[in-house]
C-alpha cells in the first residue's frame, strides 16, 4: 500500500526515500522535499519500523552484493559497446 505523502513545514508533499545509513539501511521514511535547500524546514518522518540487528546485517549485505552485480553490468555493457566500435572502425 502505498503511502501518502504529509505536507511538510514548506507547505509541499514530502518525498518518500528509503535509507541506506548502517543504521537504518531499506528504511523508508517522509523528508522535506527542499531538505539540500537553504530554506529546508527539516521535516522528517519515519515510515518503516526499526529493524532487528541480524536484518539490518543481511539487509546490507544484499544491498552491497545487488551493487556490486549492477557494477559488473555496466562495465560488460560498456566493454561491449566499445569493442563494437572498435571492430566496427574500417
Amino acid at each position: 500500500m502505498a503511502a501518502i505523502p504529509p505536507m511538510c513545514r514548506c507547505v509541499v508533499p514530502a518525498v518518500l526515500r528509503t535509507s541506506w545509513t548502517d543504521a537504518n539501511p531499506g528504511r523508508r521514511f517522509f523528508g522535506c522535499a527542499n531538505y539540500r535547500g537553504v530554506n529546508a524546514c527539516n521535516y522528517f518522518r519515519w515510515i518503516d519500523p526499526p529493524l532487528e540487528d541480524n536484518i539490518k546485517s543481511l539487509v546490507l549485505a544484499l544491498h552491497k552484493r545487488i551493487r556490486e552485480v549492477e557494477r559488473r553490468n555496466n562495465h560488460s555493457s560498456f566493454v561491449r559497446e566499445m569493442s563494437k566500435s572498435f571492430f566496427s572502425c574500417g
